[in-house]
Order: structure tokens, then sequence, then C-alpha cells
């Protein structure tokens, strides 16, 4: 794809609601990044907005160095997985994060290495081998 440049991001509703506010961040080629937060802290939407699914209120998108704040989503080269579709409750959890990468036949090698980079960045331990279907709403680990 290339790199993301986003520079003082902001999303307002009615000009009163500010959901994103002054978010920037460099995405550079072939990084692997992952949004983590409380819920109603701005992924989705800063996703969207990338995405182009979601009007920027405010700041800068730059995709290889256009800026894509107007451009139609099919014209950005990204793509958006809504979250509650995102899981396989019968893969496990390495499985479910790999998938994307599995889908664009990424070497087996690099799919580990990157792996196994996402590990390093998480703050909660997880085991990557467990089946989510265990964690599925209504099951007796609630």
């Amino acid at each position: 794809m290339g790199k993301i440049a986003i520079r003082n991001l902001k999303k307002s509703y009615d000009d009163k609601k500010v959901v994103v506010q002054q978010f920037s961040m460099d995405i550079h080629e072939h990084e692997f990044v992952v949004f983590v937060g409380p819920s109603g802290c701005g992924k989705s939407t800063t996703l969207r907005m990338i995405a182009g699914l979601e009007d920027i209120t405010d700041g800068v998108l730059e995709i290889n160095g256009t800026n894509m704040n107007q451009s139609k989503p099919s014209d950005r080269g990204v793509a958006m997985v809504f979250q509650n579709y995102a899981l396989f409750p019968y893969m496990t959890v390495f499985d479910n994060l790999a998938y994307g990468l599995k889908m664009r036949k990424v070497p087996k090698k690099k799919e580990q290495k990157m792996s196994k980079q996402l590990r390093t960045c998480l703050v909660y331990p997880i085991c990557w081998s467990v089946n989510l279907k265990r964690y599925q709403a209504g099951s007796d680990n609630e």
C-alpha cells in the first residue's frame, strides 16, 4: 500500500460532540498496526475516516503523499472489516489475527513473524491457541 500519514485528524458531529481530537500518526509500508483502547475512544471512527466511510471534520489524511480527505473509499486502496463480524468463534485467537494475512496470501514465515511482533505490542497476555467459542456471550465463562 505505501505510507499513511495522519495529521491532527478530528471528527465531530454538529460541531459539538468531538469523537476524535487531534489524532496523528505515520504508518509505513509493510508496518503492522493495531488500535487498542476502551469502548468509545474513537478507534472505529478513526478507521472509518481512513477508509473513507466517515467524513473528516479537520486534519489531513495522506496515502503515499496524496491528500485523501475528499477521495472516495474506492480510490483509497484500503478496506475495513466491521468489528461485529471480524471474529470467527471456531478459530483460535492466533488464527483470527492471521486470517487477513492468509487471505492476502502472505508467506507462512512472514505471517509468523508478524504475529510475534503483535504479541509484543499487546498489554494483556493472551493464550494464542484458545478457541474463541469458549468465550462466546452466554457461555459459562461470563
